[in-house]
């Protein structure tokens, strides 16, 4: 009798054991699907907000029983620079590209090696938005400027057209040769 009743708390908790690794598979399925899309674009890749609770209330806070320790801060700190970094980067090209198409595409076709570009203000702006140590120690317009030059332009002067950072960025005598 013993016997049976060991081999039924053995099963029991056997199965809860078990039953919990199929969730944890399950969820882990799920969250690939929807980060994947499943290759189709109707699908949301946005978390339900009741699913994102229930994921919440199941895998619980990610900060728990973490030691708050310099090393762990410094690292979580480090890791968020570079990750605005690259968001920094990402804003720069989306935004400078179509600029530059609209500005500079129509003096190349004319056969000119150089033109004056306005930046807008609206690039500044977000651009102040990033903490300086993503920024690199560098201002706004710096910034704008260091990614012209990784572009292959050179310049011969900047002005802005107003109050620094409040207006339109004049870069003259930009050049692609």
């Amino acid at each position: 009798m013993l016997r049976f009743w060991a081999e039924r708390q053995l099963h029991a908790s056997h199965r809860v054991r078990v039953s919990n690794m199929i969730k944890c598979r399950q969820l882990l399925a799920w969250l690939l699907a929807v980060r994947a899309g499943g290759g189709l674009s109707k699908i949301s890749k946005a978390f339900p907000q009741e699913a994102g609770k229930l994921v919440l209330a199941f895998l619980g806070d990610a900060w728990t029983g973490v030691d708050c320790t310099a090393n762990s801060m410094r690292s979580v700190a480090q890791e968020a620079v570079q990750r605005g970094k690259m968001e920094l980067e990402a804003f720069l090209s989306t935004n400078l590209s179509p600029l530059l198409k609209e500005q500079i595409l129509p003096r190349a076709l004319e056969g000119e090696f150089e033109a004056n570009i306005e930046i807008p203000v609206h690039i500044f702006t977000v651009l102040e938005k990033y903490s300086i140590q993503v920024r690199s120690g560098q201002q706004s317009h710096r910034c704008v400027l260091e990614k012209l030059k990784t572009l292959g332009y050179a310049y011969s002067g900047v002005s802005w057209n107003g109050a620094a950072n409040l207006s339109s960025l004049s870069v003259k005598g930009v050049k692609w040769q």
